[in-house]
């Protein structure tokens, strides 16, 4: 039941800890009892991975049978409480994992980690689109899309995903070639570039471009 529910969705380690997580062992654990049931609810977090286990409160046994076909209206009450708190936690506590390229995680994971960026989907009717935004001046440095190929002019419909970053004018017009760094895509092209995500540059390289962005975003 949990990798159904929380198919396609990261872990966001922030909302965890606020919705009542604590860190045990390099594992996120959170105990709920399932009340009125005498059963306590217990969801580890490891490495993404998300377990969950119920333990009978009183003998300290684990309990099984809401993960079966069995039937009863006991087993139906700890069924339904249990996947109502994994629900609960995987829509409040996860995020969409919208972005597939191993060079766009390398790239959430470095703006979480040295700038506590989440991304955030702002618009239902482009899913796929996400914002950086700097927490003290609120303004975007970043944004990560999922285009066809077409519109940086590629001679093709597939879809690739892509970065838009700010830069002063004359540094975009020096790095901008139409093959590495290209016009800014639905963004103003004299103050922003696109960088396709699939490696075409180094990892070091857009840290240093995303550095960068994140610099012209002071207040």
């Amino acid at each position: 039941m949990p990798k159904k529910i929380f198919k396609n969705r990261i872990p966001n380690r922030k909302k965890l800890i606020e919705y009542g997580f604590s860190l045990e062992d390099e594992k996120l654990i959170y105990k709920k009892e399932l009340f009125g049931l005498g059963m306590e609810l217990k969801i580890f977090i490891e490495n993404q991975a998300v377990d969950a286990k119920v333990f009978d409160i009183l003998s300290g046994d684990e309990y099984i049978l809401h993960k079966t076909d069995a039937e009863g209206s006991f087993i139906g009450e700890v069924r339904s409480g249990y996947e109502s708190v994994l629900r609960d936690i995987s829509e409040k506590c996860f995020d969409s994992e919208v972005f597939h390229f191993s060079q766009t995680k390398r790239v959430t994971a470095y703006v979480r980690e040295k700038y506590r960026t989440e991304l955030e989907f702002l618009w239902d009717s482009s899913p796929n689109s996400a914002v950086m935004r700097r927490a003290d001046s609120k303004k975007w440095y970043g944004v990560i899309m999922t285009i066809p190929k077409n519109r940086l002019g590629f001679d093709s419909k597939e879809e690739t995903e892509v970065i838009n970053l700010h830069g002063k004018e004359e540094k975009l017009k020096a790095l901008v070639d139409n093959i590495k760094y290209f016009p800014g895509w639905h963004m103003n092209k004299k103050y922003w570039m696109t960088v396709i995500l699939d490696d075409s540059i180094s990892d070091d390289e857009l840290f240093l471009r995303i550095d960068e962005s994140y610099n012209l975003g002071k207040r």
